[in-house]
């Protein structure tokens, strides 16, 4: 770690702080995006959706600790973005790695979103196929 300095760029505390944490050696290949992630906000099924998604971008580590309502998501990009940022600069592979990680909480909110809609649509939902069941049923199976 001595061929850079040490970096950490975190956001304002929010519902969803991002840091980047690595050294400023362009070959570091240990520069994560930490993303902590309120659970009270952010359901676990939601986080474990969105971290999904991303497997084939980034290699995806989540902890949390015990007694605790924070969950930490840590990105790092995978050998193949780096590749293709070979040719690029420092601070061109962390802004990719900012990229992808409020792509990441763009998931994470879609997620939320989608599972708010699905809890408010159940009812109808479940009133559709009921009735649809409940349809097909007076038809004999088999003719």
């Amino acid at each position: 770690m001595d061929s850079g300095k040490y970096l950490k760029i975190s956001a304002p505390n929010t519902a969803s702080n991002i840091s980047i944490v690595g050294t400023e050696d362009p070959d570091d290949k240990s520069i994560t995006a930490d993303i902590v992630l309120n659970q009270k906000i952010f359901p676990k099924d939601v986080i474990y959706s969105a971290a999904y998604v991303f497997l084939d971008k980034a290699y995806i580590i989540l902890d949390m600790q015990p007694g605790n309502d924070e969950i930490l998501v840590k990105l790092r990009l995978k050998d193949n973005a780096e590749k293709k940022r070979k040719n690029s600069t420092f601070d061109d592979n962390i802004k990719e790695l900012k990229r992808t990680a409020n792509d990441f909480n763009n998931e994470v909110l879609s997620y939320l979103y989608y599972k708010n809609q699905s809890m408010k649509n159940k009812v109808v939902r479940d009133a559709i196929i009921r009735r649809l069941i409940l349809t097909n049923e007076s038809e004999p199976l088999f003719r």
